[in-house]
């Protein structure tokens, strides 16, 4: 991870859109355990917390970690990703900010209602 996705990260001028990166070395608890999650965004779900993977680990970890989790159709996963019962599948990562907006609107709704 530190040896391969961040200096490619640095490399697509895409660094600066992430607040952080955290890798399975960077923290005490791997995927599924939910401390991987609470370590990337810095809080224990003080803030909306939404995990965007592409396998099984993410999937778990965003459940135990009782966040949203959006899957993306393509990626390593042995298992089809449409197996699991994440927010929303996703085919194009152009989809996103819609997906992202879907959720925090059905969250605002399930608080009002």
């Amino acid at each position: 991870w530190r040896y391969m996705a961040r200096p490619l990260l640095e490399q697509l001028d895409l660094a600066p859109f992430f607040t952080s990166t955290v890798g399975p070395e960077d923290v005490s608890a791997k995927k599924p355990d939910p401390k991987h999650i609470f370590a990337a965004v810095g809080h224990k779900g003080t803030k909306p917390i939404i995990m965007v993977g592409d396998s099984g680990p993410d999937y778990f970890a965003a459940q135990n970690a009782k966040v949203p989790c959006i899957l993306m159709s393509y990626g390593y996963s042995p298992v089809p990703v449409q197996s699991f019962k994440a927010a929303t599948v996703l085919r194009h990562f152009r989809d996103l900010p819609a997906a992202v907006e879907m959720i925090i609107l059905e969250s605002q709704r399930i608080k009002t209602a």
